[in-house]
């Protein structure tokens, strides 16, 4: 669908929305889908004419112990932390630091793009549109190797494009990354404080922040994993350095503020906290993209959807829908809103990579714009199914090939311009691979024949292949690592 028949069917407006004004029916769907999805906690937030209805935990944040799961408990937001990425480089808008169309050059200089082109001409819009060029979900691993926010900013420069400059969408946490730099850069602190500064403080939300230590509070939630059929506690990810990626920790009360605040156009308790033309930037459709598996019914192919700054826009029952929605190790988060309505959700679990959230607030939608909901729920469902089969430990070969080589050889050190150096590591039989300032280790074991099996530690990545270019003495001359991609022996 184009953007301009897309943007024709926000002007169609559905027939007067029914609220329940005790929720009573989204409460029932919640606890019904929580069983079905086998989700330990959820929290969940709605705001209805601007004003928030409702913020009520379920289950448990810690099951073991059979710890509730309330309205404070902490949550990692994970890419939900985008919106206020977006929302904070808006608060710069606002304060007259920073131009969405001005080239991030004049602000950042420091950085460097792989190519001249989009390096002279990249702006903020292109960074929170996900229309630089950088391939899809590339540049995710600075974190875990314990490299710097300098430092990221430095590698960058290595991470090549595959796309031209507005191109395609191609999702991008280094381009959040960059985004929260630019931000930074112009307001003259860190882009935590930023964020403390124009958002959470304002915003009244103290149980909110930026840091691993964050999640360390008492009342905050412990991460779960279905892992081949089994339930098993898992550590939930980080993201403190890309903390402009996905790093926001924060509750279901606090995040209802947020989106009471955006529903409102930028106003919070008589406070503006963003103009509320702004808000408007943040919603309109920027860069046009097919949905992919993260965008879940009612999102369609027909529903025009797009990336904005921060977040997704898309057209159902008449009306445009802006949503968010993040993942990472142990936990899933999405929040919507309806602008014309001035009404949003907020949907946050404790289980890895599950649909519970899409499925929750596909059925708020229905509901408030009074459209059928049973086939999406129907489509949710499988889809879950099909995502709870995506970390099941792979069959390994009952047969495999020998190595065409010598293993003994491959512990080593091997280097890449990216992501700097990994150490092959051979100790008690077994072998290891060792990268960046944490010394973040993962497993190698052989597969079959060439090729070699690397797992990290870390949920929501399974195994990647690692292969070898060998010389005539079966010696490596280059790595070649899924996901990073080719290392350089050098020692």
């Amino acid at each position: 669908m184009s953007l301009a028949i897309a943007a024709a069917l926000v002007s169609i407006h559905a027939a007067p929305a029914k609220p329940v004004s005790d929720l009573t029916d989204l409460d029932r769907f919640i606890q019904a889908k929580l069983a079905e999805f086998q989700v330990p906690g959820a929290v969940v937030a709605v705001v209805e004419d601007g004003q928030i209805k409702m913020v009520k935990g379920y289950g448990f944040r810690d099951v073991a112990k059979k710890l509730p799961l309330d309205e404070n408990t902490r949550f990692l937001m994970a890419s939900v932390s985008k919106s206020f990425t977006a929302s904070a480089a808006g608060a710069m808008v606002d304060a007259g630091k920073l131009d969405w169309d001005r080239p991030i050059f004049n602000y950042l200089p420091e950085f460097t793009f792989p190519t001249d082109y989009p390096g002279r001409n990249i702006n903020m819009r292109d960074l929170l549109a996900h229309r630089t060029g950088w391939p899809a979900f590339s540049g995710d691993f600075f974190d875990p190797l314990g490299y710097n926010r300098a430092e990221i900013l430095y590698r960058l420069r290595y991470l090549q494009p595959t796309n031209s400059l507005r191109e395609k969408a191609n999702y991008s946490n280094p381009g959040y990354f960059v985004a929260g730099e630019v931000t930074a850069k112009v307001a003259n602190q860190n882009w935590n404080a930023v964020v403390q500064k124009r958002l959470l403080d304002p915003l009244e939300m103290t149980n909110s922040g930026l840091l691993d230590a964050d999640l360390k509070s008492p009342n905050a939630i412990k991460g779960y994993a279905v892992m081949n059929g089994k339930m098993g506690e898992i550590e939930v990810g980080s993201q403190a350095t890309m903390a402009a990626a996905g790093g926001l920790i924060s509750t279901g009360k606090d995040m209802a503020n947020f989106v009471q605040m955006l529903a409102n156009g930028g106003q919070f308790k008589g406070k503006t906290i963003l103009k509320s033309e702004t808000v408007n930037q943040l919603f309109t459709r920027t860069m046009a993209s097919p949905p992919t598996i993260a965008e879940l019914p009612p999102i369609s192919d027909t529903a025009g959807f797009a990336f904005t700054l921060g977040f997704g826009a898309f057209t159902y029952g008449g009306e445009k829908i802006i949503e968010k929605g993040g993942a990472l190790a142990g936990v899933r988060t999405v929040i919507n809103l309806i602008p014309n309505r001035k009404a949003g959700i907020v949907v946050l679990c404790n289980l890895n990579f599950t649909a519970f959230p899409e499925s929750v607030r596909a059925y708020w939608l229905a509901k408030t714009l009074n459209q059928p909901w049973e086939a999406d729920q129907k489509t949710i469902a499988g889809i879950n199914a099909q995502m709870m089969k995506i970390f099941q430990t792979p069959e390994w070969p009952k047969n495999p090939a020998p190595f065409p080589g010598n293993v003994s050889l491959l512990p080593g050190v091997y280097e890449n311009e990216t992501y700097g150096r990994m150490e092959l590591v051979a100790k008690d039989g077994k072998m290891f691979m060792i990268g960046g300032p944490a010394k973040f280790t993962g497993t190698v074991q052989h597969w079959s024949g060439g090729v070699f099996a690397l797992k990290w530690p870390i949920a929501t990545v399974m195994y990647d292949d690692v292969t070898f270019e060998l010389d005539d003495k079966n010696v490596p001359i280059h790595m070649t690592v899924e996901g990073l991609g080719v290392y350089k022996r050098v020692k």
